[in-house]
């Protein structure tokens, strides 16, 4: 006969009950007593239960910095993050550069079977007087850099904002760079072509 005793603690199987066990040989006995059970736990799930063990951090900024662990990657996070903004502000942006105090930009899209590359030379706040020769030498590269074109455009700055476009037949044009040479000053532009 199985009498189940949930809530006195008391085994759910009858003594009387088991067969099998060799004379002497205790019973595997199925019970649920905390006590017992935390006898042979570890020391850390012992402390849990009497409530002697730290209480957890709150918070989230407090989570981040509690262990050392926790610390140092919190602080790698911040460095890497800092390292990345700082390379997208300086290092990658090739498309713009400043050449004998005139800020220019380089942008290169293609559509519709050409290439169409557009330098921009902005306005600059001193004024800069009187027309300068502006030659730009824009080199066509396809994959892996194999160059393709070579396309020279001379104009005129007279101060205000001016443009030097071009166009070429799109024949797997990938990148493009632009040599762009103002009062004996060069500088180097450089973009990526944009499929529209």
């Amino acid at each position: 006969m199985v009498a189940l005793r949930y809530f006195t603690g008391e085994p759910a199987v009858s003594l009387k009950d088991l067969e099998g066990y060799a004379e002497g040989e205790k019973p595997l006995v199925f019970y649920y007593n905390r006590e017992e059970r935390l006898t042979s736990a570890p020391q850390n799930v012992r402390d849990y239960y009497a409530g002697k063990s730290g209480r957890p951090v709150k918070g989230l900024f407090k989570v981040l910095v509690a262990t050392r662990v926790s610390r140092v990657l919190f602080v790698t996070i911040i460095a890497l993050c800092a390292i990345i903004i700082v390379m997208s502000l300086t290092v990658l942006n090739d498309s713009s550069v400043t050449v004998a105090g005139i800020p220019a930009e380089l942008t290169v899209f293609s559509f519709d079977g050409s290439v169409y590359v557009s330098l921009k030379l902005k306005e600059t706040a001193k004024g800069i007087n009187g027309p300068l020769p502006v030659d730009a030498h824009i080199t066509f590269y396809g994959q892996d850099r194999e160059f393709l074109n070579l396309v020279n455009i001379r104009g005129i700055y007279e101060g205000k904002q001016e443009f030097l476009r071009t166009t070429t037949a799109d024949y797997g044009i990938l990148e493009v760079d632009v040599s762009l040479t103002i009062r004996q000053e060069t500088g180097t532009l450089r973009a990526k072509v944009i499929q529209k």
